[in-house]
């Protein structure tokens, strides 16, 4: 059988870096539609900028109101 501690202080750190990761990736994708959104503001055609952020056309539309 196998035992394993419970450690608090290891746990903390695993959830921070959990949090941490999660918190990054969000901040990527927001970043991407700020970018998607400042490209269409240039007048660059919404599929150009679904290749070059590999947001999905549909979703674009819906976050760009086309």
């Amino acid at each position: 059988m196998l035992f394993t501690e419970f450690n608090l202080e290891d746990a903390k750190v695993v959830w921070f870096e959990e949090g941490f990761k999660e918190g990054l990736e969000e901040y990527r994708k927001e970043r991407k539609f700020e970018v998607a959104r400042a490209m269409f503001a240039e007048g660059i055609n919404i599929e150009i900028i679904s290749r070059v952020t590999a947001i999905p056309m549909k979703m674009l539309k819906q976050k760009l109101t086309i």
